[in-house]
């Protein structure tokens, strides 16, 4: 079974409905009894208390029942930006201080933009809360795929 980690949670909400055909067990058995489950885009999902709860209790029974369970997120455990910041930094002052021009205004854009990236970039602790991703280290191995994200150069 496939599904994007929003869209369950949204169809758990939905099942809270007065006016709703199906009940959140419904929803959950399916995801609970799959024999392997891929949840994509862990993390993706503004981490309230009700969406940290939700995904330990879905990845919770998926563990208790030795069910296989893959996921996919695009937040790192340990992102280590502090030494590209530092470099970025630098750069840019380095720029600040010479003969300022159009090539060096593009560059600073670009090292503008990726520090700001860099300042946004969360772990994926940050995301799903220190007790989700301690079940996910009892559970899982890491396989790190790195790729350039093609939406972003549209």
């Amino acid at each position: 079974m496939f599904y994007e980690s929003g869209s369950l949670l949204k169809a758990i909400q939905e099942s809270y409905s007065t006016i709703s055909q199906t009940s959140e067990m419904r929803v959950l058995a399916p995801v609970y009894e799959a024999e392997v489950l891929v949840l994509d885009e862990l993390g993706a999902t503004v981490p309230t208390a009700w969406v940290r709860d939700t995904l330990y209790q879905i990845i919770n029974t998926r563990y208790n029942n030795n069910r296989l369970t893959i996921f996919t997120t695009n937040y790192l455990d340990n992102p280590n930006v502090e030494e590209e910041l530092k470099t970025l930094r630098l750069r840019r002052k380095e720029i600040n201080d010479g003969n300022y021009n159009k090539d060096k205004r593009d560059e600073e854009k670009k090292i503008n933009d990726r520090i700001k990236e860099l300042d946004e970039c969360h772990k994926l602790e940050d995301r799903i809360g220190v007790t989700l991703r301690s079940r996910l280290f009892e559970m899982c191995g890491t396989l790190e795929i790195k790729g350039q994200d093609y939406r972003k150069g549209l």
